[in-house]
């Protein structure tokens, strides 16, 4: 079972000494670990820290901490020169599928997380009702601002998904899913951080999870629980096409 701590702070000041004296990867490949919100993404990528030195990776720690600890928005990145990335060996955010081969100029391996997708709304919906909603916020409120369901599917088959998500959708997902290079789930933190460690001879070292908190459902009203499995049914077909493609990259490089 992974390991547990509630701040990235604890456990990035245990390592930092032998971190520093990491030289990084040094093979010339490019990463790019597509961040999903609220799939232990945090947790991944401070053990990727473990194989990439600072100056390797962006954003990095100091890059994180000069934009408040959030990424930097694409849109903003697409502004920086060529030679930035080349400099580069791993690329990290919320970002869009194509991110990584458009930042690189060429094709990164992919690696990505998915997660149970009412655990995963339950995480954002907290998320939002904590730090984003007005204090005292109903929970029908805090319902209306999440901006769209189903956004793991989003996250996989975009961007520019305007509306509802649909089969079509769904069908973009299961081709992307199959051509990524990792995909990790989240109730598999373990086993995840197993995959990775075959499939990229890594050693990222124990598993830990960070920032877990535990929300159950039944502090969310019946009513807004029950909407938010209505709306979150396609992502529901997204997890179990990931869960596929995770037992797949098993079978490959584990057992």
């Amino acid at each position: 079972m992974a390991g547990r701590t509630g701040s990235p702070a604890i456990w990035w000041n245990d390592l930092r000494r032998g971190m520093r004296r990491k030289s990084g990867t040094n093979d010339g490949k490019k990463y790019f670990f597509q961040h999903m919100p609220k799939t232990a993404g945090t947790s991944f990528r401070y053990q990727l820290y473990r194989v990439f030195s600072q100056n390797e990776i962006f954003p990095n720690l100091a890059d994180l901490h000069a934009n408040d600890g959030r990424y930097i928005r694409f849109q903003k990145l697409q502004d920086l020169p060529p030679e930035f990335f080349a400099e580069k060996n791993l690329l990290m955010g919320h970002f869009p599928w194509f991110a990584g081969q458009h930042l690189f100029g060429e094709k990164p391996y992919h690696l990505l997380f998915l997660r149970d997708p009412i655990e995963q709304v339950i995480s954002l919906f907290h998320h939002i009702k904590q730090l984003t909603a007005p204090p005292g916020s109903t929970d029908q409120e805090v319902l209306a601002l999440i901006r769209h369901h189903n956004q793991q599917t989003r996250f996989v088959a975009g961007p520019g998904i305007k509306g509802p998500v649909g089969q079509e959708h769904i069908a973009k997902a299961r081709v992307r899913l199959e051509q990524a290079d990792f995909v990790g789930i989240t109730e598999l933190y373990a086993e995840s951080i197993a995959l990775a460690n075959k499939i990229f001879d890594w050693d990222l070292g124990d598993p830990v999870l960070l920032n877990t908190r535990i929300k159950p459902e039944d502090e969310i009203d019946p009513e807004v629980m029950a909407t938010l499995i209505e709306k979150n049914q396609s992502d529901y077909e997204v997890y179990e096409i990931a869960k596929e493609r995770f037992k797949a990259l098993q079978n490959k490089f584990v057992q």
